[in-house]
């Protein structure tokens, strides 16, 4: 599937459902950095594209090369997965939250955003880490490296039970590890389409 046609289907997944408007608009945000409205073509975007078949591989001299161009990347690829996870974690019928708690979600999102400059969406963060080989089992990892949940008061969550709190939570925290599991998809795809002459941290 090209760029461009997976960005129409995470876009159409990213519309889908009745709540939680200001997370879809962010995530939907999240579209617009992977995939540029004003290019030619439907595959063109910032996303690294993999070289077609009979093409020359990207050549790296060392593995730390290799990382420093995963890391480079790490960005769109990000912006890609978080707009995949969300449809798949919070919208449609299998969502994982209701529609109330999402809205519930949105409202401490934007409280934390008023009051500490950083809100729920889009407080997660994500880094890549060398295994020291390069090798099938030790591609390196992708990590969050920040889970954002819902902090012990905010303005708008005082009528939430402890119940309803811990299912945001987890859902919020199945999120990131989707998010995680996707660009470690990107990674192993990109790192095994490209030639690394020597794997030194």
């Amino acid at each position: 599937m090209s760029l461009g046609s997976l960005a129409a289907v995470r876009s159409a997944g990213v519309a889908a459902g009745a709540g939680g408007e200001h997370a879809r608009a962010f995530h939907r945000r999240q579209l617009e950095l992977v995939v540029s409205p004003g290019l030619p073509g439907p595959t063109e975007g910032t996303l690294i594209t993999l070289p077609a078949q009979g093409t020359r591989m990207p050549q790296f001299q060392t593995g730390r090369a290799l990382l420093a161009a995963l890391r480079e990347r790490l960005d769109d690829w990000v912006s890609a997965a978080r707009a995949e996870a969300y449809a798949e974690q919070f919208a449609g019928d299998d969502a994982a939250v209701t529609d109330a708690e999402l809205r519930q979600i949105d409202r401490v999102d934007s409280w934390m955003s008023r009051e500490r400059g950083r809100g729920l969406w889009g407080a997660d963060e994500y880094g890549i880490v060398a295994t020291g080989t390069l090798e099938e089992e030790s591609t390196p990892h992708v990590v969050c490296t920040y889970h954002p949940q819902l902090p012990e008061y905010a303005l708008g969550d005082e009528g939430l039970d402890d119940e309803t709190r811990e299912a945001i939570d987890e859902a919020l925290w199945d999120y990131c590890e989707r998010v995680v599991e996707l660009v470690q998809a990107d990674v192993e795809e990109f790192v095994w389409s490209s030639e690394v002459a020597t794997w030194q941290e």
